[in-house]
């Protein structure tokens, strides 16, 4: 072998040990025990870990509260938001707010003028069979309401609650009513025309989050301060 083509050979290989240094100090080396790679994806990342889509959801989420209510919500009540918000995507607060409101006040009329039909399809089951009793017992007793809604003064989101893709959110309302009601002989035993009463509601509305059906059921009301 001509001395020329073996100083070459000596080059070559210095040359290709250098750039295999290189790219083990760029790269790393494998030991054996690092996980496996899945499509192209590292198994070391973290599947909670905060990806472009979900900061998209939670800007949204945070913007939708900030611009259009005002409302300092919990942190508590935000991050659920933004994981009712994952699981539906097309989730609206505002919208949510404005058919909770519209619920509110029609269940409500409904209620007091003895109309099952007219709170029937917005309410589960149990609050449906709760709401029938109630009135059952005052035509029982011969009582009637004459109940009025004058004004909602506050409307926000109390608690949210995530059970798989089923979300439960209660939803506060202070309400200015006038409460009225008759004997059979249409007698006031209780209430005045002339004096509202203020009233604290938590209504909880649920609905599963994957379902077509874009109704939310009442599914719990209570008193509230």
């Amino acid at each position: 072998m001509a001395e020329g083509e073996l100083v070459n050979i000596i080059l070559l290989a210095m040359i290709a040990g250098f750039i295999i240094l290189r790219l083990r100090s760029v790269l790393g080396e494998r030991t054996g025990h690092e996980p496996d790679q899945q499509d192209g994806q590292s198994m070391n990342r973290n599947p909670d870990q905060s990806t472009p889509h979900n900061r998209d959801i939670e800007e949204r989420i945070n913007n939708t509260i900030n611009v259009d209510f005002g409302r300092n919500y919990s942190a508590t009540v935000r991050e659920n938001l933004i994981d009712v918000c994952k699981i539906a995507p097309d989730f609206n607060v505002d919208n949510f707010m404005q058919g909770a409101g519209v619920a509110h006040q029609m269940i409500l009329e409904s209620f007091w003028g003895g109309d099952k039909s007219g709170y029937a399809p917005y309410t589960s089951d149990e609050i449906r069979q709760q709401f029938d009793d109630a009135i059952d017992m005052r035509e029982k007793d011969g009582v009637t309401l004459e109940n009025k809604l004058l004004e909602t003064t506050k409307q926000d989101i109390d608690e949210i609650y995530l059970t798989g893709t089923t979300a439960e959110i209660t939803v506060k309302f202070v309400s200015e009513i006038i409460a009225i009601t008759r004997d059979s002989n249409g007698e006031v035993i209780e209430g005045d025309e002339s004096d509202t009463v203020r009233v604290t509601d938590l209504w909880t509305f649920a609905k599963d989050l994957k379902s077509n059906d874009p109704k939310w059921d009442l599914v719990a009301t209570r008193a509230g301060n």
